[in-house]
Parts: C-alpha cells; sequence; structure tokens
C-alpha cells in the first residue's frame, strides 16, 4: 500500500472484516497534502470493502464507523487532489 513507504502493506481478511493496516495511512482527517496514485487507489479499493474493524501499527484498534471513515478519508484525498 503506497502512501507510508514503498514496502509498506495493508492485510484485509474479508471473513472478518478486519484490516491490519500497519503505518498505512487509511485515515486522513483533512484535505491537504500530496498522495501517490497508488495510494489513492488502494484506498478506493478499500472503500469498497466491508470494514469492521481497523488495527493499526500504533495505536489503539478503531471498531466505530469504519466503513465511513474510509470512504471519508478518500473524499479528503480526491478534495486535496483536486486543488492542486
Amino acid at each position: 500500500m503506497p502512501g507510508h513507504s514503498n514496502d509498506s502493506i495493508c492485510l484485509y481478511c474479508q471473513s472478518e472484516g478486519v484490516l491490519f493496516a500497519g503505518d498505512s495511512p487509511v485515515i486522513v482527517q483533512s484535505a491537504g497534502g500530496t498522495f501517490e496514485d497508488g495510494f489513492v487507489s488502494a484506498l478506493a479499493w478499500l472503500a469498497r470493502k466491508n470494514v469492521k474493524a481497523i488495527y493499526f501499527g500504533h495505536g489503539d484498534p478503531l471498531f466505530d464507523n469504519c466503513n465511513v471513515r474510509i470512504r471519508s478519508s478518500l473524499k479528503m484525498v480526491e478534495k486535496s487532489l483536486s486543488s492542486v
């Protein structure tokens, strides 16, 4: 998953709806910044999944509104790209 480093990955378990995001920035809270095309594509792919839990490389996991948060992140990224 491009976005943090060239070797970052996310693992998604479809049967459980669990996303292991590691250090990938799957939650973007504000517009602004630059994003690689590969990251945008990967985030759009994740936004189509049924994510029930996100485990990050650091900090607490997210269990509430995961799909909403990922889709909101995609909108923020798209907004950032349209303002360039």
